[in-house]
């Protein structure tokens, strides 16, 4: 099953009195005969409303072929955001052109990352 924060008492999980050995180690799993994984899950759900962002680079970068649309939106409430999940996957910070963890695009350079032009604003 999925057990979120919310799940536990002021958010915290506790393991007491629990004490393994190599042969006989403390296991945590699903139920007997379920093929289901456990998920301690330390997001937080995050209500807002999602928009298209555009701007002049989105443009000039989608006429250039990039896939895919990026998409904003207002978050009230939270100090601080690190990572993004949709559907339990990962999400890329914005960025031109894509990259995805999932088929490890985003490790993979030159033909993953963008390069300038010489001659530009700031000639590189």
């Amino acid at each position: 099953g999925r057990y979120t924060l919310r799940d536990f008492a002021n958010g915290t999980l506790r393991v007491d009195g629990k004490h393994g050995t190599a042969a006989q180690p403390v296991v945590i799993a699903g139920a007997t005969g379920r093929k289901e994984d456990v998920v301690f899950d330390g997001t937080l759900p995050v209500s807002c409303k999602w928009e298209p962002y555009t701007s002049d680079v989105v443009k000039a970068g989608q006429k250039k072929g990039s896939p895919g649309q990026p998409y904003k939106c207002k978050l009230s409430g939270v100090a601080e955001v690190n990572q993004v999940f949709a559907d339990d996957v990962m999400q890329v910070s914005a960025r031109w052109p894509n990259a995805r963890f999932d088929d490890k695009t985003i490790y993979m350079g030159p033909e993953y990352w963008a390069h300038s032009g010489h001659g530009g604003k700031h000639n590189v």
